[in-house]
């Protein structure tokens, strides 16, 4: 997505005006903290979690029950 499109989707959805400038500076520091994130040094043990217990998620007043 270049940093004209992304200006204007930021009009589009939130009706607010951006400079390429600022999307390129907050692109950039998006960027580098991805790198830094990417090359981080890894746990040698992952612990997962797993329940048998039916999950019930509430959106909206919408009840939702998963089993």
């Amino acid at each position: 997505m270049s940093v004209r499109d992304i200006q204007s989707e930021m009009e589009e959805l939130y009706g607010i005006d951006v400079s390429p400038a600022m999307i390129s500076k907050i692109t950039d520091k998006v960027v580098e903290a991805t790198a830094e994130w990417q090359s981080r040094e890894l746990d040698k043990i992952y612990p997962i979690v797993q329940t048998a217990k039916k999950i019930t998620i509430i959106i909206k007043n919408l009840i939702y029950t998963n089993l």
